[in-house]
């Protein structure tokens, strides 16, 4: 069927209106904070010394929550009157499901990068000593492989919402997403853009004005420390709105493409 994109972030908006009061604790908890603690704990400029630290442990951690939280905002937006401790119970019970298929997704990715993987530095700051020819083939492999992972990427936007929606394991939910989103290609091209450009945009304008109000004013007080957790904060917040709005509006496409055939829930939470 036609998909419209104008339709689904419609609904999209009507839903997160309407359910701010469900939407707002769980986003601050699931997104904000997690956000927030890795923008602070993360180094804040990175050099050619700048090697994997112990900062780098709690990018799982932070990963989990987001990735719960997405989840759980998928089966509140399948869902009206379902409270928020039984949507984060249903995306507790599907994260493994969609852990599994992220698993899946990282291997492809080292296995696409093995080829190359020998002509790449040995460390950060040094500069790996490859021919002319050598040079050229790690050109044309890493355009082929960007613009394979972008087609990919598009094609399984909606793995999470069919973890939800779906009894099903990580490659069914993967191929299932490759099915519903055939002939979509372009408009959800359009899409994830729209997205990442609202996010950089506003993104940047944030920390532009966030970091002239709250850092400036923190150092003439003495409180620096305490600017950059406010700053913090607010960029989370700001990152947890916008994929709020997207995760919602994946939800809303899905329902518009199966149609009259909503998704039987019961399958895979009862």
């Amino acid at each position: 069927m036609a998909l419209s994109l104008t339709k689904a972030w419609d609904e999209a908006h009507r839903f997160i209106t309407r359910e701010a009061a469900l939407l707002v604790p769980m986003a601050l908890t699931l997104m904000v904070m997690p956000s927030a603690l890795f923008e602070l704990v993360a180094p804040q400029r990175a050099t050619a010394q700048t090697g994997p630290g112990a900062w780098m442990l709690a990018l799982p951690v932070f990963a989990l929550f987001t990735l719960l939280g997405s989840l759980a905002i998928t089966r509140l937006a399948f869902r009206d009157g379902l409270s928020v401790g039984e949507a984060l119970r249903a995306g507790l019970r599907r994260l493994p499901v969609a852990i599994g298929a992220s698993l899946i997704l990282l291997g492809a990715a080292m296995l696409a990068m093995m080829p190359v993987a020998p002509m790449l530095p040995s460390a950060p700051g040094v500069r790996a000593s490859v021919s002319g020819g050598a040079a050229l083939f790690m050109m044309v492999y890493a355009t082929v492989l960007v613009a394979g992972a972008f087609f990919l990427f598009v094609r399984l936007l909606l793995v999470n919402i069919v973890i939800m929606a779906e009894a099903v394991g990580p490659i069914d939910a993967m191929k299932r997403s490759f099915a519903l989103t055939r002939g979509h290609f372009l408009k959800l091209t359009t899409l994830l853009v729209m997205f990442l450009v609202i996010s950089i945009i506003v993104g940047s304008a944030v920390s532009l004005a966030g970091g002239a109000v709250f850092v400036g004013v923190g150092k003439l007080l003495g409180l620096e420390d305490i600017g950059h957790v406010l700053l913090a904060l607010l960029s989370g917040t700001v990152s947890a709105a916008v994929s709020v709005y997207f995760v919602v509006t994946l939800t809303m496409i899905y329902r518009q493409i199966i149609g009259p055939d909503r998704p039987n829930l019961s399958r895979v939470f009862d």
